[in-house]
């Protein structure tokens, strides 16, 4: 676990706390921003030149103008444990650190008498990467280095003892100690995060010129290919590295309510089944299903069949007594991380573990939500036709007495829509009255027509037909009381020839 450091300030400010640390614009800005009077050996300053990547400086031997070096490391770093374990007499060579205070600290020959000068925060992690396969998954920032790191920390993880910056230009941590050889530039030699001595590609190519394509492996910038040596190259172009892919897992909810409509206050039992596939995840440890934001049925450790690719299934039949409206079911699932794979060399996949994701290795999730499944609980409607004319009590007592259609009532569980068109059916050259009653807002404009010729009944005026609309409440076993608009023809409308049905359009 990190060790504690107690901040002093905590600035939202976007800008650097001390003005002292620039950006300027090249090392001249920076000697004329900072009088020499307020320098300090350890001091940073970062130029940013115009079209070109921002650079770390420091004050390195002195205070003076030349002082002021590119930051490129320390030739070592020496961990101890308190501040007074250091040695009587540093090197100004070496980045002393004391972990009791998580504090860094150089040899200051510029002190009269010499002694040490803290430099800046420094963080001490158990490790530098976590382990994948840990159960439960190591927390980035405790276990091990944060995801991502600040310009401005020293980084030391305990089991290299190596100090690391994060370098915002690469977007990864960068070692800082190199052990006491110091290189020429353009000598095709470096050392790597691991404090050991390797060649590299040393090209003079400019960094911003791209590579051909050969074979499978795309163009590259220079600058990529300065960063590897000859061996690396050659191992690139010819067996280039191809990373594994991974097949997330999925999550499904089915159910037996398969209408568009169900009516209002009917009892109904939807049996629903939730069917998890494991793929390139861990272990389910947990399957619930939930009506709205209720959970109604919860597994933990749920049963599966398979063994590489397992399939967990859990099923709950919910009866209900249909509310209006939308009622939903969804399904969710608690899952482990999975198994990291290998790339093409044979090693493990060194991508930080994502949820779901093809390219990486999958991280454990919790609550990973399954498809809604729904129905929709609406009132029916009613129509119907009779030889003598029906009153809005005779027409409630049809309804209360509803089991199947008739000649004098039919039932239709659907919305009442503008287009919708009623077939009433009754036989050719019959005078009958006809009735509709619906839920919901007035009629605009009813219009009776024959499906033969598609004229309109009534002496052409349809509101003629029915003048005048009335309320009435209905009842029924699954509901009571509900307000209907009932509408009855004002006079016996004929049927005007043999095939010719009376039609009943809503506009």
């Amino acid at each position: 676990m990190a060790s504690e450091f107690n901040d002093n300030i905590f600035s939202a400010s976007p800008k650097l706390l001390d003005a002292k640390w620039g950006p300027f614009e090249s090392e001249d800005a920076a000697w004329i921003g900072t009088p020499e009077l307020y320098r300090e050996i350890g001091m940073f300053a970062i130029i940013a030149r115009p079209n070109s990547p921002a650079e770390l400086y420091w004050y390195k031997n002195g205070t003076k103008n030349e002082d002021l070096v590119p930051f490129t490391g320390n030739s070592s770093v020496q961990v101890y444990n308190t501040y007074e374990d250091f040695p009587p007499t540093g090197s100004v060579d070496v980045l002393y650190v004391d972990k009791s205070t998580s504090s860094s600290y150089y040899w200051d020959l510029s002190k009269n008498p010499v002694d040490y000068t803290p430099t800046g925060a420094v963080q001490v992690y158990p490790k530098l990467l976590p382990d994948l396969t840990a159960d439960p998954p190591e927390v980035a920032g405790v276990d091990y280095f944060p995801l991502i790191g600040e310009e401005n920390i020293v980084y030391i993880a305990d089991d290299t003892d190596i100090a690391y910056t994060w370098n915002v230009n690469i977007g990864s941590y960068v070692a800082i100690s190199k052990g006491s050889i110091d290189l020429e530039d353009n000598t095709g030699l470096e050392f790597d995060g691991e404090n050991k001595l390797k060649t590299v590609y040393n090209t003079l190519i400019a960094d911003g010129r791209t590579s051909q394509i050969i074979g499978q492996l795309t163009g590259k910038l220079a600058s990529y290919w300065k960063t590897k040596n000859i061996v690396e190259v050659l191992n690139e172009i010819l067996f280039p590295l191809s990373l594994p892919s991974y097949t997330p897992t999925t999550i499904n909810l089915t159910h037996t309510l398969t209408l568009p409509y169900y009516e209002i206050g009917s009892s109904q039992t939807n049996s629903l089944t939730l069917t998890a596939t494991q793929n390139n995840a861990g272990d389910y440890t947990n399957l619930s299903i939930l009506r709205g934001s209720s959970v109604i049925e919860s597994v933990d450790d749920p049963p599966f069949t398979g063994t590489t690719n397992k399939t967990y299934i859990i099923e709950y039949s919910d009866t209900i007594t249909v509310d209006p409206g939308i009622t939903t079911w969804t399904g969710n699932g608690d899952y482990l991380s999975g198994i990291v794979k290998n790339d093409s060399d044979g090693n493990p996949d060194i991508r930080p573990p994502e949820v779901r994701q093809t390219d990486a290795p999958q991280r454990f999730e919790n609550d990973f939500d399954s498809n809604d499944v729904t129905i929709n609980g609406i009132y029916p409607y009613y129509y119907g036709y009779s030889i003598t004319k029906p009153t809005v009590s005779s027409i409630a007592t049809l309804v209360s007495q509803y089991t199947q259609d008739s000649a004098n009532i039919k039932k239709v569980l659907r919305p009442l829509s503008s287009s919708e068109q009623i077939s009433f059916g009754a036989g050719a050259d019959d005078f009958v009255y006809i009735w509709v009653a619906h839920t919901g807002t007035s009629k605009n404009t009813y219009i009776t027509r024959t499906q033969s010729t598609a004229t309109e009944i009534g002496n052409g005026s349809p509101s003629a037909l029915f003048p005048t609309k009335e309320t009435q409440n209905f009842n029924t076993s699954a509901w009571t009381g509900i307000e209907f608009n009932v509408y009855i023809s004002a006079r016996a409308t004929l049927v005007e020839s043999a095939g010719s049905q009376i039609w009943f359009k809503f506009s």
